[in-house]
């Protein structure tokens, strides 16, 4: 899937013209991510490093139809849960222990859409349909095996004789000890949805920008150690302003291999992002343990800084 996004975003870049305003943005901020996952009750925080590379809003062939796109890479960040008590649907205690999680991402996503109002380059409100995936990645670093006890170790044992078709309950007034094991847990998101983008110049070459995106999403979630596939609807919102400063005009110029110019562009901004899932839940400790479903919720707030420039 993402090699068909990459490959729709070369083939608008050929239909615009050969002048491709491409955009190298870097961005830091934080990233939250909470629920569905056994270890992540709690809301799991980090600072998050991100690379972008794409085209904004470009106008094809000299008319009011646009298109832009984007592939974004967010670097692994790393957090310890500082472990948990979670209850079993038949009231028992469920002891999670520590455990080391880390988050990377990728995302790519194309629009293509009309200025509903278009009066220059910096100068217009559009409307368009954005195609999308998105990729995220838990890693969960935990033992090497079930290092469980008590009620923990007799469910491991049931999963391991493959009776899993009942999940495993902890009665009302006992305990069991869980510790995660090294799993990764891999999201397949694919979304389409409206995006509303607008721009407005102020003259000596600074322009404000905005655009804000809602999409249905449907998420395929898949961790080859515990033999997980599953297919989850949720939501994916994004939004996004910033203002774009001119650093030069003037005539192209060959960089290596590359023609550059004429204009090229400083792009500082704000970013958000969220990706909300429908309630389901995966036990990472291999102790198929009965459990209550919840929602899973991922947010990325960035300030990015990066440069557009016009190649040929």
């Amino acid at each position: 899937m993402l090699k068909r996004v990459l490959g729709g975003v070369f083939s608008l870049a050929l239909i615009s013209g050969n002048a491709q305003a491409t955009d190298l943005i870097f961005g830091f901020g934080s990233i939250s991510y909470k629920g569905a996952l056994m270890g992540m009750e709690k809301a799991q925080n980090s600072d998050a490093l991100s690379v972008k590379f794409g085209t904004s809003h470009m106008n094809m062939v000299d008319s009011r139809w646009f298109y832009d796109s984007s592939v974004t890479y967010t670097f692994p960040s790393a957090n310890q849960s500082n472990g948990s008590a979670i209850f079993s649907p038949q009231g028992g205690t469920i002891n999670v222990s520590a455990t080391d999680f880390s988050l990377s991402s990728w995302d790519a996503q194309t629009t293509i859409g009309y200025d509903l109002f278009h009066a220059g380059k910096h100068d217009y409100v559009g409307l368009g349909v954005s195609f999308g995936v998105n990729l995220p990645q838990i890693e969960s670093r935990g033992s090497q095996s079930d290092s469980g006890e008590g009620d923990s170790t007799a469910s491991a044992s049931e999963a391991d004789s493959g009776d899993s078709s009942q999940p495993v309950g902890v009665p009302a007034g006992e305990s069991a000890d869980a510790e995660l094991l090294n799993s990764k847990t891999s999201f397949y998101g694919y979304r389409i949805g409206p995006k509303l983008v607008a721009s407005k110049s102020m003259g000596d070459g600074v322009s404000f920008y905005g655009e804000v995106s809602y999409m249905p999403q449907l998420v395929n979630i898949r961790n080859k150690t515990f033999g997980t596939d599953l297919n989850i609807r949720g939501n994916y919102m994004s939004v996004a302003v910033g203002a774009k400063y001119l650093v030069w005009s003037r005539q192209p110029q060959k960089v290596g291999f590359l023609n550059l110019g004429p204009e090229a562009y400083i792009n500082i901004g704000l970013s958000h992002t969220r990706l909300r899932l429908d309630k389901f839940n995966l036990d990472l400790s291999g102790n198929d343990f009965d459990l209550y479903k919840s929602e899973f919720d991922l947010r990325n707030t960035t300030i990015h800084i990066g440069i557009a420039v016009t190649l040929f």
